[in-house]
């Protein structure tokens, strides 16, 4: 037992080590209970030891030898809820595996380990005491009323007529529809698994939604609809941070109203909406932690990207994002924290919440690594099908035009800036217009050369990572170009950003031009983002939803032969006449749309 001698943090961190430990030994009991009907002879007495040792633990007093070890080692209660979080991770790794191998389709004990793994790593690092919810409320309640507005009318534009507009569902929404229906049964229940890249967990939030609603195209749409709708909080709390309150406010509403966002958000097909919203989150998290010194706060920003694994690709971007940024800012950017000029101690202050940051993602992520180790061709297909490289695309285009490899990469990156606001949105959308309309395009110039001149300001330096990144990766890794319009889609919020602080610049200047004529300045900031929000909303409700313009010929009557098809009675019988080009079987869409 302990002593009088012991110290009582290392009391309460043996009592700490008891208690993890009972409680991993008893969610592998009741794992085996749950899962292999076989492990009755090892299960019941180790969920009954497993008991016995958190009764211990919760109303004991941890033995003398134990206690005396954590004084010799120096642990704490932190390092105690590390260790337990790591334990979850390998507990969520192996057991999805083994529920793989036994071809079992209820993953649910998967899911609880991972998210208790990425809970316990976050409170390893929370800060102690109770929060200021109501000075947090005072400092931020006009935000609050900002953005809930702006997200009310954001939640209108994109939900409104969801399964209408558009009126056509295309043959990868129909695909993507099909095999949602079965991602609790087949191997989509696995939620690290991958089927055309898009993750199992997010294809079972798909199937959650064509489950409670029906199989619809609302059902469909629901959760790109919702991502697209918590880009505009996500939006506003990264650009708040970075350049204040009115710089946030102008972004918000140019991404609340944008055309492109809004149509992605109406749309399953493209999954980069998501992006949308995980990596300003992700971007803000990451910030603020290393401005701050937050372990928390960083660790946060890993375990939003561990989530965006089990969505789509873009985690795979924002990482070496990260690295990128940190190696650059410590060498050229001016000091992060004003109140520390001497640049060396703040980064060996900021040493151990990045390493935390780090450490923490490689173990939040180590179940989607475990399945991708074991399946490759699932992690690289898309690589392997749309890559720049793997696909042979490089070396036959240099073959067939005459340039050389590295002019190809930079005409690729060229196309993917311009398919922002030259080139048209045809690809998996219609219009003639680019993803920034003419005023928005030209905001964004000026914000793009504001933050290029500013780049060695760690926050600007920032945003010109985020956005010039996800260019040179849309154009130096995929194709083909015809793709740039919708894949450029993850860099929207940055450009927007950009827009922001071009109107935002203009706005000071005009300030500063006009000192006695103030009021002249929100009626040019009101005036031009209501023009922005006319365009942007005239080319989607009138230019694009009037007219059938959503994807080629045999995809409108694909869709439109299932929607009527599933108008009939299920043991109809239906004949088509068809001809070479319009048949059944191109599309899945008709399976999905007829039930």
């Amino acid at each position: 037992m302990t002593g009088p001698d012991t110290p009582p943090a290392a009391d309460t961190t043996a009592r700490a080590m008891i208690i993890a430990s009972a409680l991993v030994a008893l969610l592998a009991a009741q794992i085996g209970l749950y899962s292999i009907p076989e492990s009755a002879g090892w299960g019941a007495p180790l969920n009954l030891g497993a008991a016995v040792l958190l009764t211990w633990g919760l109303l004991g007093r941890p033995p003398r030898w134990l206690t005396m070890m954590v004084v010799r080692a120096r642990l704490s209660p932190r390092a105690v809820l590390i260790g337990l979080a790591v334990c979850l991770a390998i507990g969520a790794a192996v057991t999805a595996t083994i529920y793989e191998l036994i071809d079992r389709k209820d993953y649910a004990p998967v899911r609880i380990l991972w998210f208790g793994c990425m809970a316990v790593y976050l409170a390893a690092f929370a800060r102690p005491g109770p929060l200021d919810w109501r000075g947090w409320w005072r400092t931020y309640r006009r935000d609050v009323a900002v953005v809930a507005a702006l997200t009310a009318f954001g939640a209108l534009l994109r939900l409104a007529q969801l399964g209408q507009i558009p009126r056509v569902i295309n043959g990868d929404e129909g695909v993507i529809g099909q095999f949602a229906t079965l991602a609790h049964l087949g191997p989509l229940a696995n939620p690290y698994s991958l089927f055309e890249n898009i993750g199992g967990l997010y294809m079972q939030v798909i199937g959650l939604s064509l489950q409670i609603f029906g199989q619809t195209p609302f059902a469909l749409r629901l959760a790109p609809a919702l991502g697209g709708i918590g880009a505009i909080p996500a939006l506003y709390l990264l650009s708040r941070y970075l350049f204040g309150r009115r710089v946030a406010f102008m972004a918000a509403v140019l991404l609340t109203v944008s055309h492109a966002h809004i149509h992605f958000s109406r749309t399953v097909a493209v999954t980069y909406i998501h992006s949308t919203w995980l990596m300003p989150l992700e971007m803000y998290f990451f910030i603020s932690g290393l401005e701050k010194r937050s372990a928390w706060r960083m660790s946060a920003a890993a375990a939003i990207v561990a989530v965006h694994f089990s969505v789509y690709l873009g985690a795979q971007i924002i990482m070496p994002l990260f690295l990128i940024y940190l190696i650059i800012a410590a060498i050229v950017a001016r000091p992060i924290d004003p109140a520390q000029s001497d640049r060396r101690a703040f980064w060996r202050s900021a040493l151990r919440p990045i390493s935390a940051s780090a450490f923490g993602l490689i173990v939040m992520i180590l179940p989607q690594l475990s399945y991708n180790v074991r399946h490759p061709d699932q992690f690289f297909l898309r690589l392997n099908s749309g890559g720049t490289f793997q696909s042979g695309w490089l070396v036959s285009e240099a073959a067939r035009t005459g340039l050389t490899e590295w002019q190809l990469l930079l005409d690729r990156v060229a196309h993917a800036f311009l398919s922002l606001t030259y080139y048209p949105s045809l690809d998996f959308y219609g219009v003639s217009v680019p993803v920034l309309t003419t005023l928005v395009g030209a905001l964004f110039t000026i914000g793009l050369i504001v933050a290029l001149w500013r780049t060695r300001q760690h926050r600007y330096l920032l945003l010109n990572g985020y956005f010039w990144g996800l260019v040179v990766a849309v154009g130096v890794f995929s194709i083909p170009p015809s793709a740039d319009t919708y894949r450029i889609l993850i860099a929207l919020p940055a450009a927007l950003s950009l827009a922001a602080i071009g109107l935002n610049e203009l706005l000071v200047w005009l300030e500063a031009t006009l000192p006695q004529r103030q009021a002249v300045i929100p009626i040019v900031a009101g005036g031009a983002l209501l023009v922005a929000g006319w365009t942007n909303l005239s080319v989607y409700y009138l230019d694009f939803a009037q007219q059938c313009r959503y994807g080629a010929v045999n995809t409108r009557f694909a869709s439109y032969l299932g929607t009527y098809l599933g108008t009939l009675k299920p043991d109809t019988s239906a004949h088509l006449l068809s001809t070479d080009y319009l048949q059944y079987g191109t599309h899945m869409s008709v399976d999905f749309l007829s039930r």
